[in-house]
């Protein structure tokens, strides 16, 4: 997409790098609303279907932008492309529509169309829920190549055979996965919509705002219990005087239940790992944006191709991810096993922390291979040719993204796991939710971080850091600067690592020694993400394990 923006449009590196990571963390972000619409209004089928249509709409917007004449007003003085003018008004404004179209459909299909599959799988059928587990790993095996297929052959023809083509393309075959899916409908079956988890977490805050000048009872009877006893004291839960009644069901939106009071909690404390993990993505979005730029100038050659600048991060960056998956599950997981007896392998706590290590050397290692193409410049003196490509291989970037990669697959999967499992049982799709909302976070950190950096430097006398020729830029200081920030986030997380792990020994004691046969509040079974809801402590209830006519 930067390609687009800067090769076709004309606009500045920053503003275009802006622009992509602000879009990408809006589609993160919209994970949370999809997840609310599915769990409270439309369910997943429909919802996948509006976000889908929502989507080609998307493409057929950016379509008409490489298209139509009347939304291409950029253009350049001279043939040398050094004096332009940049896309305006009504062609940048239609980008923009287009691009954050595709940002609300993505994020409605990311928070439904995983667990949508995992409904198909009855738990109560025992061979059913075995295959649960295998059905994960093609999902994510089918995402890997569908990255690796828009990294390669998507670019290929965007760059070879026009952008309006590329466009065309992708909206064509998401036109035909919406037919397809629409045609199966029968097929699948579903689940009831039954509320959002946001909502007891809504009514908790509110209650107990509204009892927080009350003291805390010691009479057991002045506390509202709900469905549960064993749960920790708040204000939310207080029976004021007079609403204490046999068989009585208050209003919930003014005393909440002890069991939804416990829940609240147990989520508040994942709020540290959230804020404490969000900076991968932060330095992972680089490799995305301005990295792209840099290998744009570099030599590009495979034998007789010229690889597309885009198509070289993406494949470098799945292929480390699947070589760390291999690797870890073929050598790591059977050496722990044999050492340990621990089948389980890497807890997901230390899976989020190595990821969380990973940038601050992924980003040192880009800064020094910076420098190095920056001495490349110097020796070719194409300080003033920022078009011309440099006689250094494309290979070089390979250290960076092998990092960054194999972060990647250990923060992605532990997150999943952490938040999952940490959840409370009535709210674990919302704590899945939370591992989109982290790379939301991290990528709208990446904006205001370049912002910040764009702004300060703007009249450095070495030049600006992120200025539009990157071999006047001494782009590898930006690199070094996220390195550091990322060694900073690495205390931090430990801290933050620290806290939850000596919160939850407390709790787990509390739990035990007020009933010895209680289990421990955090005590969630350890199964991808959908199970839960098939087994009622989800936000979804079954529809029934046979094949619908409609959708419920």
């Amino acid at each position: 997409m930067v390609n687009y923006l800067v090769g076709v449009k004309f606009l500045a590196k920053a503003y275009s790098a802006n622009m992509v990571t602000n879009y990408l963390g809006t589609g993160y972000l919209m994970t949370l609303v999809g997840g609310i619409v599915a769990d409270s209004f439309l369910g997943r089928f429909w919802t996948i279907f509006a976000a889908g249509t929502i989507q080609t709409m998307g493409f057929v917007v950016l379509m008409l932008t490489a298209f139509l004449p009347s939304l291409n007003n950029q253009y350049c003085e001279d043939d040398l492309k050094k004096e332009c003018r940049a896309a305006h008004g009504s062609s940048l404004s239609t980008i923009y529509v287009g691009l954050y179209l595709i940002a609300i459909g993505t994020g409605g299909i990311k928070s439904c169309v995983s667990a949508f599959g995992a409904d198909q799988f009855d738990s109560q059928d025992p061979r059913e829920e075995k295959s649960l587990p295998h059905y994960f790993n093609v999902f994510f095996d089918s995402v890997e190549l569908g990255s690796l297929f828009a990294s390669t052959l998507m670019i290929w023809i965007q760059d070879y055979k026009g952008w309006k083509w590329g466009y065309a393309i992708l909206a064509i075959v998401m036109g035909a996965a919406l037919f397809l899916l629409v045609s199966a409908r029968r097929l699948f079956r579903y689940r009831l919509s039954r509320g959002s988890p946001f909502t007891p977490v809504a009514r908790v805050f509110i209650a107990a705002l509204r009892n927080r000048k009350l003291p805390t009872p010691s009479d057991q009877s002045q506390l509202y219990t709900g469905p549960e006893e064993k749960a920790l004291q708040l204000k939310a839960a207080i029976l004021r005087e007079g609403e204490v009644a046999t068989g009585w069901e208050p209003n919930p939106w003014r005393v909440a239940n002890l069991q939804d009071v416990e829940d609240t909690k147990m989520l508040l404390r994942l709020l540290p790992i959230l804020f404490s993990s969000f900076f991968y993505w932060t330095c992972s979005v680089q490799f995305s944006t301005f990295t792209v730029y840099q290998v744009a100038i570099m030599n590009r050659r495979l034998g007789t191709l010229l690889v597309p600048s885009g198509t070289v991060g993406g494949v470098f960056l799945t292929v480390s991810i699947l070589l760390t998956l291999i690797f870890y599950d073929r050598i790591v997981m059977p050496l722990i096993k044999r050492f340990t007896g621990n089948g389980q392998g890497i807890s997901p706590l230390r899976k989020i922390g190595i990821g969380v290590i990973t940038p601050a050397f992924a980003m040192m290692a880009a800064a020094l291979i910076e420098m190095k193409r920056l001495r490349v410049v110097k020796a070719e003196h194409a300080e003033d040719t920022p078009a011309t490509p440099l006689p250094m291989s494309m290979f070089w970037l390979v250290p960076q993204y092998l990092i960054i990669g194999s972060g990647q697959a250990f923060i992605y999967v532990g997150s999943l796991e952490f938040f999952y499992n940490e959840s409370p049982r009535t709210m674990q799709s919302l704590g899945t939710a939370l591992v989109s909302c982290t790379m939301s976070i991290g990528v709208f950190a990446s904006s205001a971080i370049v912002s910040t950096v764009n702004r300060a430097t703007r009249h450095h006398h070495d030049g600006q850091w992120l200025g539009n020729n990157l071999n006047r830029s001494p782009l590898d200081r930006f690199y070094w600067v996220l390195g550091g920030l990322s060694l900073i986030n690495v205390l931090f997380f430990l801290l933050a690592a620290w806290w939850h792990e000596s919160v939850t020994r407390a709790t787990s004691s509390s739990a035990v020694a007020a009933d010895p046969d209680a289990s421990p509040p955090s005590a969630a079974p350890s199964a991808p993400p959908g199970v839960a809801e098939k087994r009622g402590s989800g936000s979804a209830g079954a529809c029934g394990f046979k094949p619908a006519e409609e959708p419920c």
